[in-house]
């Protein structure tokens, strides 16, 4: 139970941080997604009250900054979140992260806006690798067994 406060203390810090440097906001990102990989970090993301909000909101800035590292590090976060990596998970959190994550349209248009362009590219390597993870989590088996049909047929239409 401390633990658990601790980390979702240091989460609501992190996400409401104002990063000025590009390597602050990488710096960020990463320290969430280590949080996140938790029992507790991963519970937080749909328990904490404003903080998919504001976390929703922060990825999509990070985008602006049009900076590989710190897309890569944003996208892996939010993979993180799709997909749990600690033992004894609850199958229900896994579901609540996904639907969350996959219920914004416009969210998802940003990951695969941001996919086709680094693929026409041949740039980002890193991001790419990120972002599959991502639509891997919620569109390959075993993984997709937690993941709505509803969202799942959009996603898949979009791709």
């Amino acid at each position: 139970e401390n633990k658990e406060r601790l980390i979702n203390n240091a989460l609501q810090a992190l996400v409401l941080a104002e990063c000025t440097t590009i390597r602050e906001v990488e710096a960020n990102f990463h320290a969430m997604r280590r949080l996140v990989a938790s029992k507790a970090g991963f519970a937080a993301f749909t328990n904490l009250p404003g903080f998919r909000e504001k976390l929703g909101l922060k990825v999509i800035r990070s985008f602006k900054h049009d900076n590989d590292g710190v897309s890569h590090a944003a996208v892996d976060l939010i993979a993180t979140l799709m997909q749990p990596m600690h033992d004894n998970f609850d199958m229900r959190q896994e579901q609540l992260n996904k639907a969350s994550l996959l219920s914004t349209k416009a969210f998802l248009e940003k990951l695969v806006e941001l996919l086709k362009y680094h693929a026409s590219m041949g740039t980002g390597a890193l991001v790419i690798n990120a972002l599959l993870d991502f639509f891997s989590y919620a569109l390959c088996a075993p993984y997709s067994e937690t993941t709505d049909s509803v969202h799942f047929d959009m996603l898949l239409e979009m791709l």
